[in-house]
C-alpha cells in the first residue's frame, strides 16, 4: 500500500488474536490524503486481494506456508515478538 499507492509515510500491518478470532489490522498514517479517501483506497485494495489468492496454485500456496513455518521457527533475540503474536 505504501509503495504502490503512495498512501502514507507510515504503513504497518499485523495480525491480532481476540478469543477465537484472528484479525488483520493496518495502520496507515498519510501525509496527503484524508480519512474518507484512505477508507476508499483501503477497501479497493482489500477487494483486489481476492484475485491475488485465486491465482495461487497449490504449489505456490505450499511454498508460502513453508516460508511462514521457517519464519516462525527462527530463534529470536527476545520472546516479546512471539508473545505479541499470541
Amino acid at each position: 500500500m505504501r509503495t504502490n499507492q503512495q498512501l502514507g509515510y507510515i504503513v504497518w500491518s499485523f495480525q491480532q488474536r481476540m478469543e477465537d478470532r484472528i484479525f488483520f489490522r493496518m495502520v496507515i498514517q498519510p501525509s496527503t490524503h484524508g480519512p474518507f479517501e484512505m477508507s476508499k483506497r483501503v477497501n479497493a485494495w482489500l477487494k483486489s486481494t481476492d484475485k491475488l489468492f485465486d491465482k495461487l496454485n497449490d504449489q505456490e500456496f505450499e511454498r508460502h506456508g513453508q516460508a511462514l513455518i521457517v519464519d516462525l521457527e527462527k530463534e529470536g533475540d527476545s520472546i516479546g515478538p512471539v508473545l505479541s503474536d499470541l
